[in-house]
This record gives C-alpha cells, structure tokens and sequence, in this order.
C-alpha cells in the first residue's frame, strides 16, 4: 500500500517509486544524511522507473541544505560537439512547440545529449555525504537483478510499446518474452546491473570511459547518432571531462515576504519559478482571496510576463547574453508588475513569444497550439533527515523511455536532451555544440532566517514552475498543509492564452458540497479529487478575456516536507495523481 501521507521525527523520504523511498529511508536508518538518502533513492529510482529517469538520462538539479549552507548540485545536459544550429529540419506544430521532422530531436539517435546524472549524483555525494557511491549504488543493482513490475512502469510500457519496439536492445529490456512484462514477468536488467557493478569497483571512470564508452560509441556511429566516446566522457577538447558534468553552484534566492525560495539557476525551470514568486510578491497577491478571479487572473498574467522572458531570452549564458540578474532585477519586475495592475482585462497577446515560425515561414498563433499535456517522464526526491539538513531532486529522461535507444551490452537508455533546444536556428536556446539544455525542473527549498522550512517539487515538463510558484504561494499565504497544497487546484498558463484551469466546472450547489467536503481533514486522501474553483471565478475570468481550459491535472505528483523544527518533526506528503510513497527513515 502506498504511504502518501506521513509525520516523523526521523526523517522522511519522499519519491514517486517506492523502491527509491524505501532504499533512501534505509540509508537514513544507518545514520546516513539527506544527501546520502536522496542519491540513494535517485540511484534506484533510475532502475524502478526507466520510463521517467535513468542513468543515461539528460540531468537533473539538486538543492541541498546541509550543515548551515545552501547550494545547488546542477547536472543538466550538454549537446553533443557534432550538433549544430539547424540539424533538424522543422515540420509541425503541436502542444505549443516547434517539432523537427519525424520527431528527430525527440525519438532515435540523433536526439540524445550527453548523460549527466551519474556524475552529479557521484559529486553531491563526494562533497556532502558520507557513504561510498558503491553502497549509494547497492540497491539499484539489486533491482537490477531482482526485477521491476511496478504500475507505473507496467502502464508506461503499455502505452508506449510502439516506440519501444522501435529500438532492438530497448525492446530486448522493456518487453521481456516480446511481450509487455507482468508482475509474473518482471523487467530485469542484467547489463546494467553489470556496468554499475563496474562502477563499484572503478568507479565513475568505469562508467564514462572504458569499455563503456566504446560501446557508446560504436552503437550511436552504427545507427546515425551524433554523439561520441569523446562526448561521453567529456574529453573531446582535452580541457573537461565527465566530472565536470556535475557542478556545484550558488541558488537562485527570491525573497518571498519573509521566506527565502531558493530554486535552480541558469538553464532551469528555477528563473521561472523566481520570476513568478516575486512579481507575485510585488503583486501583493497574498492580500487576494485564493478562489477568487482576481487571484487567478494576476498569477496568469504574472505567468504571462515570466513566459515571456523564458521563451523568446533563456539560454546557455554561455552561448547567448541570458542575463538573469538583469532579467530578474526588482526594478523590472516592479514595472512588469505595474503594468499587469494597470490592465483591467486581458489585452491583446501580440508578443513575439506568443508567435512560432513554421518551418515555411509562416507564422502560428501559441494561442492555437497550448500545451495540454503533463505528466510522469520526469520524477521528484525529496529528503529531510533527523537532523534537519533537506534535498529537493528533480531528474529526468526528457520524454517517456527518452529518445528510445539503449546502448547494447549497457543496458543504457539514452534521453532525448535535444528536443530541449529551440529547433529553430538563430535563437537564445537554439542547437550548439557543448551547449547547456533549457529545461524544466525545479527543485525548490523554501527557508527563513537561513533555516530549511520545506522541500517541493514535482514532473511534468512545462508545467512544473507555474505548479512548484502556487505551491510556495500556498504554504506561505495561506499556511497550508502538505497535503492542501498539492490537492490544491492549480493554473497554468504560459507566454499567452488559453488559461488552463485545474478541475471542472460545477454548479454553486456542487461546489457547497465539495467545500463541506474538504473541511473534513481527510479529503484529499480519500476522495481521489482535487478541491476545484468556484464557479463564478470561471465566469469572471471569462468575463475578464480569459480563454480558459479544464484540465483533470498540471504536472505529475507532486512532493511537499514540512520541517518543524521547534517540534523535531517532518511532515510529508506527495501525489494526488499518478504514483508516490514516503518512508520514514
């Protein structure tokens, strides 16, 4: 049975897989710390759910709060030293995105970046745990070995058994028999148990060089890929290398009234989440009603200005003049803010951003092609152990089982870190060789006066810094409870309309009743529903020029710990929809 809901006074783990909560939670009984806990639980998460993470996936971020400091271990993902701005030829337009032809930047070889994870786990352990990577590394071979039939991954395959058949050595693993796997006939994966046997004993060399590397290299020469031994191991240019894969870098810190959020850097979801937690700060939003048309039309429209930025101005600084300190300086973003309060309705969204060039030149309405999809190919840990030191960890394949292909003899699954880049040349986040991706994740530690408060974080891509903003904005305006604030329904929009609205529409008596409902402290665990909006918000949101969008959800499940420190306890919660459980340590 899955423990979704939990207090402890010896820390908590918090993961979408219970093999990764439980292994992290072990950990934490040995006397191992939050960092050690939550490298563990991502290790195994990495087998448990190959459709979300994996140890060929294209990175993740990590927030730690350990021994007084705060820092962010950021592992997001690099193209490959043979990419190159306009690789792929653009066809279509879907979910509010640009798609090359065929799907070439998201399915197949030519559409995976270079595989992080290992090495930022490696380094987060090496500067702030205190347990080897091979003991970190014990329960995902067991795994491994052992064989995984979880629903998630079982339902993945399912879904996704088209794809998966594709790609041989993919299908070979994710289709035991050729056909879908059962809990009678488990996914086990002996090669990869093989190569992270090596890495106990070799560590990470064993895993970016060797014979490894070779196999890397010679599959994604023989099936049209653009990725090399040099690019795995990080040695092309003689100067880096795959420890340099993972680095340890300072936060970006929003002050939030009296709270510090501190979030991802640079090539993240985490500006995003900054960006809208601060304009809604010098919004003043917390004087709002939460159900009310004017709470939501401002965070929409607050969204709207950080969309804005995201899309048409981030990118690898490195590559491009991505200048957050200006882009997130207060004095723009009281304009941006003055100029959200001086609109009463919603004006017209004639912003470039709002606009996508079709590969002929021609021009399409966003408004036209919103995304309406979210969910679970990307996964959340979180951590807070007894002695209060917290992790927020977010790490992904990109899409559902990545681009597809798994190196034989590995057991590797590659991610498709390409479908990240603009695939339109000539942009901030355009293709580039050695280029940083622009991704989503957001992990987030909410703090006051230095201390740690909560740990949240959540999957599902676009949405995750407009979920993991109303998160923050819950639990500090209206102290809301774990629990409340993932049942909580939510919004969504991003450079411009459709709003998309988190629930259904009700009648005024539909809506009494759920309210009498929620009062009850258990409703969110029992009822299976979210707490929606009132109904006369929807119709003066549509009033306001809204064009709103019901959705049954925004992103995947979501995770919340709550420190009290006064009281030495932590409460934990995650969900309410797709998978999660929480072990207690």
């Amino acid at each position: 049975m899955r423990q979704q809901h939990l207090r402890s006074s010896k820390g908590i783990v918090s993961a979408a897989a219970p093999e990764g909560a439980k292994a992290g939670a072990q950990v934490l009984r040995e006397g191992g710390n939050a960092v050690d806990a939550a490298v563990t639980a991502a290790a195994a998460v990495a087998v448990a759910e190959p459709h979300c993470s994996g140890f060929g996936g294209y990175g993740g971020a990590m927030i730690v709060h350990i021994a007084g400091q705060t820092v962010c271990v950021d592992f997001g993902a690099r193209a490959p030293a043979a990419a190159w701005d306009g690789m792929f030829e653009l066809e279509r337009i879907e979910d509010g995105e640009m798609y090359a032809r065929g799907g070439d930047n998201r399915t197949g070889p030519r559409a995976c970046g270079i595989a992080p994870i290992l090495s930022g786990l490696a380094l987060a352990l090496e500067q702030f745990g205190t347990i080897p990577l091979s003991r970190a590394l014990e329960p995902a071979i067991e795994l491994c070995e052992r064989g995984i039939a979880g629903e998630a991954v079982l339902e993945a395959v399912r879904t996704h058994e088209e794809i998966i058949r594709r790609f041989p050595a993919t299908a070979a693993i994710m289709l035991p028999g050729g056909q879908p796997p059962s809990a009678e006939n488990p996914i086990i994966q002996r090669d990869l148990a093989g190569v992270l046997r090596e890495v106990q004993d070799g560590g990470l060399e064993a895993f970016y060089g060797g014979r490894t590397a070779d196999l890397v290299d010679a599959h994604t020469r023989e099936v049209g890929g653009v990725m090399r031994r040099e690019d795995w191991s990080g040695s092309r240019s003689g100067e880096r290398s795959y420890r340099d894969f993972g680095r340890i870098v300072e936060p970006i810190c929003a002050q939030y009234r009296n709270w510090e959020i501190a979030t991802a850097p640079e090539c993240t979801g985490g500006p995003t989440v900054a960006q809208i937690v601060r304009l809604a700060h010098h919004l003043e939003l917390q004087r709002e009603p939460r159900d009310s048309a004017r709470y939501a039309h401002l965070l929409a429209e607050a969204m709207k200005a950080a969309w804005r930025d995201r899309l048409s101005r981030y990118g690898d600084p490195d590559f491009c003049a991505c200048d957050l300190e200006r882009l997130l300086a207060d004095e723009r973003l009281v304009a941006q803010a003055s100029q959200i309060l001086a609109r009463k309705t919603v004006a017209d969204d004639a912003d470039e951003a709002c606009w996508l060039e079709d590969a002929g030149g021609a021009t399409h309405d966003r408004r036209d092609a919103c995304p309406t999809r979210g969910g679970e190919c990307t996964t959340h840990i979180g951590v807070v152990d007894r002695w209060g030191n917290a992790v927020s960890l977010t790490q992904t394949h990109g899409s559902y089982f990545g681009c597809g292909v798994t190196i034989p003899g590995t057991g590797i699954l590659l991610n498709n870190a390409m479908s990240r880049f603009d695939p339109r040349p000539g942009r901030p986040n355009s293709v580039g060789p050695g280029k940083r991706i622009l991704h989503n994740m957001a992990p987030t530690l909410i703090l006051r006066g230095g201390k740690p408060l909560y740990s949240l974080g959540l999957p599902g891509g676009r949405r995750i810094a407009s979920v993991v903003a109303q998160y923050v904005l819950d639990l500090l305006d209206r102290g809301a409870s774990p629990v409340d604030a993932l049942w909580s329904a939510k919004v969504h929009t991003e450079a411009c309309e459709p709003l998309l609205i988190e629930g259904e529409r009700m009648s005024d008596e539909a809506w009494a009743a759920q309210e009498n409902h929620y009062s009850e402290a258990d409703f969110s665990l029992t009822s299976g529903k979210k707490r929606g909006w009132p109904p006369w918000t929807l119709s003066e949101l549509e009033a306001l020029g809204h064009q709103l969008r019901l959705v049954p959800n925004l992103g995947g499940t979501g995770h919340v710990l709550k420190i009290s420190a006064a009281m030495k306890t932590v409460e934990g919660a995650n969900g309410p929809f797709g998978w999660g459980h929480l072990a207690e340590g």
